[in-house]
Protein backbone atom coordinates (compact mmCIF):
# COMPACT_ATOMS: atom_id res chain seq x y z
CA UNK A 1 0.00 0.00 0.00
CA UNK A 2 2.60 2.13 1.09
CA UNK A 3 4.52 1.75 -2.43
CA UNK A 4 1.67 2.10 -4.45
CA UNK A 5 0.70 5.14 -3.22
CA UNK A 6 3.91 6.76 -3.35
CA UNK A 7 4.05 5.82 -6.46
CA UNK A 8 1.36 7.94 -7.67
CA UNK A 9 2.56 10.78 -6.04
CA UNK A 10 2.16 10.94 -2.60
CA UNK A 11 4.29 12.35 -0.81
CA UNK A 12 5.56 10.78 2.72
CA UNK A 13 3.30 13.30 5.04
CA UNK A 14 0.61 12.43 3.10
CA UNK A 15 0.96 8.23 4.01
CA UNK A 16 1.72 9.60 7.86
CA UNK A 17 -1.31 11.42 8.09
CA UNK A 18 -3.39 8.69 6.46
CA UNK A 19 -2.07 6.20 9.20
CA UNK A 20 -2.55 8.11 11.99
CA UNK A 21 -6.21 9.65 10.66
CA UNK A 22 -6.64 5.08 10.27
CA UNK A 23 -5.69 4.75 13.42
CA UNK A 24 -7.86 7.45 15.56
CA UNK A 25 -11.15 6.77 13.49
CA UNK A 26 -10.74 3.38 14.54
CA UNK A 27 -10.11 3.83 18.04
CA UNK A 28 -13.10 6.49 18.10
CA UNK A 29 -15.13 3.61 16.53
CA UNK A 30 -13.96 1.10 19.23
CA UNK A 31 -14.66 3.92 22.19
CA UNK A 32 -18.04 5.12 21.09
CA UNK A 33 -18.51 1.15 20.92
CA UNK A 34 -17.44 0.02 24.77
CA UNK A 35 -19.68 2.98 25.70
CA UNK A 36 -22.70 1.55 23.97
CA UNK A 37 -21.80 -1.70 25.50
CA UNK A 38 -21.04 -0.33 29.27
CA UNK A 39 -24.68 1.26 28.91
CA UNK A 40 -26.36 -2.08 27.44
CA UNK A 41 -24.45 -3.83 29.72
CA UNK A 42 -25.29 -2.00 33.16
CA UNK A 43 -28.47 -3.93 34.29
CA UNK A 44 -26.52 -7.17 34.25
CA UNK A 45 -23.46 -5.82 35.30
CA UNK A 46 -25.60 -4.08 38.35
CA UNK A 47 -27.16 -8.09 39.23
CA UNK A 48 -23.59 -9.59 38.89
CA UNK A 49 -21.97 -7.48 41.12
CA UNK A 50 -24.87 -6.67 43.22
CA UNK A 51 -24.07 -2.51 42.52
CA UNK A 52 -26.42 0.40 41.22
CA UNK A 53 -24.92 1.33 38.71
CA UNK A 54 -26.80 3.94 37.10
CA UNK A 55 -27.36 6.04 33.83
CA UNK A 56 -26.21 9.32 35.46
CA UNK A 57 -22.45 7.79 36.27
CA UNK A 58 -21.88 7.45 32.83
CA UNK A 59 -22.11 11.77 32.67
CA UNK A 60 -20.92 14.07 30.38
CA UNK A 61 -17.42 14.18 31.99
CA UNK A 62 -17.37 10.76 32.01
CA UNK A 63 -18.02 9.92 27.99
CA UNK A 64 -15.72 12.76 27.59
CA UNK A 65 -12.87 11.40 29.26
CA UNK A 66 -13.55 7.92 27.81
CA UNK A 67 -13.13 9.63 23.60
CA UNK A 68 -10.42 11.64 24.80
CA UNK A 69 -9.03 8.17 26.01
CA UNK A 70 -9.57 6.33 22.85
CA UNK A 71 -8.38 9.29 20.46
CA UNK A 72 -4.66 9.10 22.24
CA UNK A 73 -4.83 5.90 21.81
CA UNK A 74 -5.92 6.12 18.38
CA UNK A 75 -3.03 8.28 18.24
CA UNK A 76 -0.27 5.98 20.16
CA UNK A 77 -1.40 3.28 17.89
CA UNK A 78 -0.65 5.47 14.27
CA UNK A 79 2.16 6.68 15.87
CA UNK A 80 4.58 3.41 14.59
CA UNK A 81 3.12 3.23 10.96
CA UNK A 82 3.12 7.29 10.10
CA UNK A 83 6.82 7.57 11.21
CA UNK A 84 8.26 4.41 10.04
CA UNK A 85 6.36 2.58 7.35
CA UNK A 86 5.32 6.14 5.31
CA UNK A 87 9.25 6.27 4.87
CA UNK A 88 9.45 3.14 3.14
CA UNK A 89 11.13 3.86 -0.20
CA UNK A 90 8.23 3.12 -3.56
CA UNK A 91 10.74 0.16 -5.02
CA UNK A 92 11.42 -1.33 -1.71
CA UNK A 93 8.23 -1.24 -0.72
CA UNK A 94 6.68 -2.67 -3.97
CA UNK A 95 9.07 -5.85 -3.70
CA UNK A 96 8.59 -6.77 -0.15
CA UNK A 97 11.62 -5.93 1.24
CA UNK A 98 11.40 -2.60 2.68
CA UNK A 99 11.24 -3.95 6.35
CA UNK A 100 13.14 -6.62 5.65
CA UNK A 101 16.22 -5.44 8.47
CA UNK A 102 17.40 -8.04 11.36
CA UNK A 103 16.52 -5.15 13.80
CA UNK A 104 13.04 -4.68 12.79
CA UNK A 105 12.23 -8.49 12.75
CA UNK A 106 13.61 -8.61 15.98
CA UNK A 107 11.12 -6.10 16.90
CA UNK A 108 8.21 -7.42 15.19
CA UNK A 109 8.98 -10.29 17.56
CA UNK A 110 9.02 -8.93 20.52
CA UNK A 111 5.95 -7.11 19.96
CA UNK A 112 3.95 -10.41 19.12
CA UNK A 113 5.47 -12.07 22.50
CA UNK A 114 3.91 -9.22 24.28
CA UNK A 115 0.75 -9.12 22.62
CA UNK A 116 0.79 -12.66 23.30
CA UNK A 117 1.72 -12.24 26.72
CA UNK A 118 -0.89 -9.51 27.53
CA UNK A 119 -3.91 -11.16 26.16
CA UNK A 120 -2.60 -14.41 28.35
CA UNK A 121 -2.72 -12.40 31.17
CA UNK A 122 -6.02 -10.99 30.95
CA UNK A 123 -7.73 -14.00 29.74
CA UNK A 124 -5.93 -15.98 32.48
CA UNK A 125 -7.21 -12.94 34.79
CA UNK A 126 -10.49 -12.93 33.95
CA UNK A 127 -10.82 -16.75 34.55
CA UNK A 128 -9.35 -16.13 37.86
CA UNK A 129 -11.74 -13.07 38.80
CA UNK A 130 -15.26 -15.35 37.23
CA UNK A 131 -13.54 -18.49 39.12
CA UNK A 132 -13.55 -16.19 42.57
CA UNK A 133 -16.84 -14.26 42.21
CA UNK A 134 -18.48 -17.86 41.57
CA UNK A 135 -16.65 -19.81 44.96
CA UNK A 136 -17.98 -15.55 46.81
CA UNK A 137 -21.53 -15.80 45.65
CA UNK A 138 -21.78 -19.93 46.00
CA UNK A 139 -20.11 -20.48 49.23
CA UNK A 140 -22.16 -20.42 52.51
CA UNK A 141 -21.04 -17.51 54.57
CA UNK A 142 -23.21 -18.92 57.82
CA UNK A 143 -25.74 -16.89 57.97
CA UNK A 144 -28.58 -14.92 55.50
CA UNK A 145 -26.54 -12.48 53.77
CA UNK A 146 -29.39 -11.59 51.50
CA UNK A 147 -31.11 -8.29 51.51
CA UNK A 148 -28.52 -7.09 54.26
CA UNK A 149 -26.94 -3.77 54.80
CA UNK A 150 -25.48 -1.97 57.62
CA UNK A 151 -25.76 1.71 58.44
CA UNK A 152 -22.92 3.36 60.44
CA UNK A 153 -23.47 5.87 63.12
CA UNK A 154 -20.63 6.74 63.59
CA UNK A 155 -20.66 9.39 60.61
CA UNK A 156 -23.83 10.69 61.72
CA UNK A 157 -22.51 11.12 65.13
CA UNK A 158 -25.78 8.95 66.17
CA UNK A 159 -23.69 6.43 68.33
CA UNK A 160 -25.83 7.94 71.66
CA UNK A 161 -29.21 8.26 69.87
CA UNK A 162 -28.84 4.80 68.50
CA UNK A 163 -32.27 3.87 69.82
CA UNK A 164 -33.81 6.67 67.81
CA UNK A 165 -32.40 5.97 65.13
CA UNK A 166 -33.32 2.24 65.41
CA UNK A 167 -36.77 3.00 66.14
CA UNK A 168 -36.58 5.01 62.75
CA UNK A 169 -35.17 2.69 60.83
CA UNK A 170 -37.59 -0.23 61.45
CA UNK A 171 -40.24 2.53 60.69
CA UNK A 172 -39.36 2.66 57.02
CA UNK A 173 -41.63 0.22 54.52
CA UNK A 174 -38.70 -1.53 52.83
CA UNK A 175 -37.22 -2.31 56.28
CA UNK A 176 -38.08 -5.93 57.66
CA UNK A 177 -36.15 -5.45 61.39
CA UNK A 178 -32.68 -3.58 62.61
CA UNK A 179 -30.02 -4.26 65.33
CA UNK A 180 -27.82 -1.76 66.97
CA UNK A 181 -24.15 -3.46 66.69
CA UNK A 182 -20.97 -2.28 66.94
CA UNK A 183 -19.90 -5.16 64.85
CA UNK A 184 -21.33 -7.49 61.86
CA UNK A 185 -19.46 -9.55 58.56
CA UNK A 186 -16.84 -7.89 56.96
CA UNK A 187 -16.38 -4.67 59.95
CA UNK A 188 -15.11 -7.21 63.10
CA UNK A 189 -12.19 -6.23 64.31
CA UNK A 190 -12.22 -6.52 67.54
CA UNK A 191 -9.83 -9.41 69.88
CA UNK A 192 -9.87 -9.67 73.43
CA UNK A 193 -7.65 -11.80 75.04
CA UNK A 194 -7.34 -13.82 78.79
CA UNK A 195 -7.19 -16.65 80.12
CA UNK A 196 -9.70 -19.69 80.33
CA UNK A 197 -9.46 -23.03 82.16
CA UNK A 198 -5.41 -22.45 82.49
CA UNK A 199 -5.28 -22.02 78.39
CA UNK A 200 -4.76 -17.91 77.04
CA UNK A 201 -7.32 -17.94 74.07
CA UNK A 202 -8.29 -14.73 72.01
CA UNK A 203 -11.68 -14.02 70.89
CA UNK A 204 -13.25 -11.97 68.03
CA UNK A 205 -16.17 -10.45 69.98
CA UNK A 206 -19.14 -8.53 68.63
CA UNK A 207 -21.16 -6.24 71.16
CA UNK A 208 -24.67 -5.63 69.92
CA UNK A 209 -28.33 -5.51 71.29
CA UNK A 210 -30.18 -8.94 71.78
CA UNK A 211 -31.85 -9.31 68.61
CA UNK A 212 -28.54 -8.65 66.36
CA UNK A 213 -28.24 -12.70 65.83
CA UNK A 214 -31.70 -12.41 64.69
CA UNK A 215 -31.14 -10.08 61.99
CA UNK A 216 -27.85 -11.31 61.21
CA UNK A 217 -30.10 -14.85 60.38
CA UNK A 218 -27.10 -16.90 62.46
CA UNK A 219 -28.24 -20.32 63.29
CA UNK A 220 -27.92 -21.62 66.20
CA UNK A 221 -26.96 -25.16 66.52
CA UNK A 222 -26.94 -25.57 70.86
CA UNK A 223 -29.14 -23.78 73.11
CA UNK A 224 -30.60 -20.88 72.35
CA UNK A 225 -30.05 -16.94 71.20
CA UNK A 226 -30.11 -14.12 73.54
CA UNK A 227 -32.89 -12.12 74.50
CA UNK A 228 -33.87 -8.83 76.08
CA UNK A 229 -33.96 -9.97 79.75
CA UNK A 230 -31.95 -8.78 81.76
CA UNK A 231 -29.64 -11.68 82.81
CA UNK A 232 -28.36 -11.73 78.96
CA UNK A 233 -27.89 -8.22 78.80
CA UNK A 234 -24.98 -8.72 81.82
CA UNK A 235 -24.36 -11.81 82.37
CA UNK A 236 -24.90 -14.57 79.13
CA UNK A 237 -22.82 -15.26 75.89
CA UNK A 238 -22.73 -16.77 72.94
CA UNK A 239 -20.18 -18.35 71.43
CA UNK A 240 -19.38 -20.30 67.75
CA UNK A 241 -18.32 -23.53 67.22
CA UNK A 242 -14.67 -22.13 66.60
CA UNK A 243 -14.48 -20.78 70.33
CA UNK A 244 -16.14 -23.88 71.85
CA UNK A 245 -13.60 -25.76 69.67
CA UNK A 246 -10.72 -23.91 70.69
CA UNK A 247 -12.14 -23.93 74.25
CA UNK A 248 -11.32 -27.52 74.38
CA UNK A 249 -15.37 -27.66 75.31
CA UNK A 250 -16.08 -30.80 73.30
CA UNK A 251 -19.83 -30.66 71.48
CA UNK A 252 -21.79 -27.48 71.79
CA UNK A 253 -24.83 -29.00 73.54
CA UNK A 254 -22.53 -29.80 76.10
CA UNK A 255 -20.61 -26.90 76.36
CA UNK A 256 -24.28 -24.60 76.59
CA UNK A 257 -24.75 -23.73 80.58
CA UNK A 258 -20.68 -23.33 81.07
CA UNK A 259 -19.66 -20.33 83.01
CA UNK A 260 -16.72 -18.41 82.53
CA UNK A 261 -14.78 -15.09 82.78
CA UNK A 262 -13.55 -13.38 80.00
CA UNK A 263 -11.89 -10.44 79.92
CA UNK A 264 -14.88 -9.05 82.11
CA UNK A 265 -17.50 -10.61 84.56
CA UNK A 266 -18.52 -14.19 84.76
CA UNK A 267 -20.92 -15.22 81.87
CA UNK A 268 -23.37 -18.43 80.90
CA UNK A 269 -22.88 -19.85 77.59
CA UNK A 270 -26.46 -19.73 76.64
CA UNK A 271 -25.60 -20.88 73.21
CA UNK A 272 -23.80 -21.70 70.26
CA UNK A 273 -24.04 -20.59 66.88
CA UNK A 274 -22.83 -21.63 63.40
CA UNK A 275 -19.17 -20.34 62.27
CA UNK A 276 -19.91 -17.45 59.93
CA UNK A 277 -17.72 -15.35 57.56
CA UNK A 278 -17.38 -12.34 59.30
CA UNK A 279 -13.93 -11.74 57.33
CA UNK A 280 -12.47 -12.45 54.04
CA UNK A 281 -13.02 -15.78 52.73
CA UNK A 282 -9.76 -16.31 52.32
CA UNK A 283 -9.53 -15.59 55.95
CA UNK A 284 -9.62 -18.97 58.72
CA UNK A 285 -12.78 -18.61 60.80
CA UNK A 286 -11.87 -16.72 64.26
CA UNK A 287 -12.99 -18.07 67.50
CA UNK A 288 -16.37 -15.36 68.31
CA UNK A 289 -17.95 -14.29 71.35
CA UNK A 290 -21.51 -12.05 71.39
CA UNK A 291 -21.99 -10.16 74.19
CA UNK A 292 -24.13 -7.13 74.59
CA UNK A 293 -22.83 -3.95 75.18
CA UNK A 294 -22.57 -2.49 78.87
CA UNK A 295 -22.34 1.35 79.28
CA UNK A 296 -19.34 2.57 80.88
CA UNK A 297 -19.75 2.82 84.45
CA UNK A 298 -23.64 2.76 84.36
CA UNK A 299 -24.05 4.73 81.03
CA UNK A 300 -26.45 3.72 78.66
CA UNK A 301 -24.18 1.47 76.05
CA UNK A 302 -23.49 3.62 72.95
CA UNK A 303 -23.55 1.78 69.52
CA UNK A 304 -22.11 2.80 66.13
CA UNK A 305 -23.83 0.81 63.11
CA UNK A 306 -27.21 -0.53 62.57
CA UNK A 307 -27.42 -3.98 60.87
CA UNK A 308 -30.87 -3.73 58.87
CA UNK A 309 -32.46 -6.81 56.91
CA UNK A 310 -34.89 -5.37 54.10
CA UNK A 311 -37.74 -6.73 52.57
CA UNK A 312 -37.50 -8.95 49.90
CA UNK A 313 -38.50 -7.48 46.69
Amino acid sequence: EVGVRKSLGAGRGAVAAQFLAEAVVLGTIAGLAALALAFALRPGFNALFGSDLGAGDLDAPFVLAALGLSLATGLVAGFYPAAVLSGFRPAAALRGSAGASSSGGRLRQALVVVQLVVVVGLLSGTGVVLHQLAYAQSEDPGYDADGLVAVDLGKARLGAQWEAALGAVRALPAVEDAAATNGYPSNARIFYGDEVDGRTVALQTIEAEPDYLRVLGARVVAGRSLDDRESDRTAAVVLNQAAVEELGWGPPAEAVGRRFAFNGPERTLVGVVEDQHVDSFREPIAPMQLIVRQGWEGAPPTYGSLLVRLRPG
